[in-house]
């Protein structure tokens, strides 16, 4: 007895694209040319992350994706995702704690170049040439 959500079609096949595109590239790395590359795990991951907005914050990524390249406001979003509201301020910075993260750069700056801490290693530390030990060196 639930009424149904519509949900509007041109931004999700738009994201529908954007999985099979995604699918298709994994296919080729995997299957066709079998090549080790990091760039399996950066798609492996973009799409759980595509997929876990959508089945967990029912955000349609692809459709904000869709959104930002054609300029066009989708419509009929599940669960009104899509409306745009005007954004309040939470928290304003306050000069006190810019004046914290500046020294703190400069801090962290200054124990990287300037304060460089040489290491020096002993010279002679071997006592026998390689091997030349005797015996008694081994006791």
């Amino acid at each position: 007895n639930q009424i149904p959500e519509y949900v509007g079609a041109p931004q999700k096949r738009f994201a529908w694209l954007i999985g099979f595109v995604l699918s298709v590239v994994m296919f080729f790395i995997i299957v066709v040319f079998e090549i080790m590359t990091p760039i399996k795990i950066v798609i492996c991951l973009t799409c759980i992350a595509l997929l876990f907005s959508e089945t967990a914050f029912g955000i349609c990524l692809g459709c904000v994706i869709y959104h930002k390249v054609y300029y066009k406001s989708p419509k009929y979003c599940p669960g009104n995702a899509c409306e745009i509201h005007k954004k309040h301020d939470i928290q304003q910075i306050s000069k006190v704690q810019w004046i914290i993260v500046v020294l703190f750069l400069i801090g962290v700056a200054y124990m990287a170049f300037v304060d460089k801490v040489t290491i020096t290693t002993p010279k002679n530390t071997m006592k026998c040439a390689a091997g030349k030990c005797g015996s008694s060196m081994l006791r």
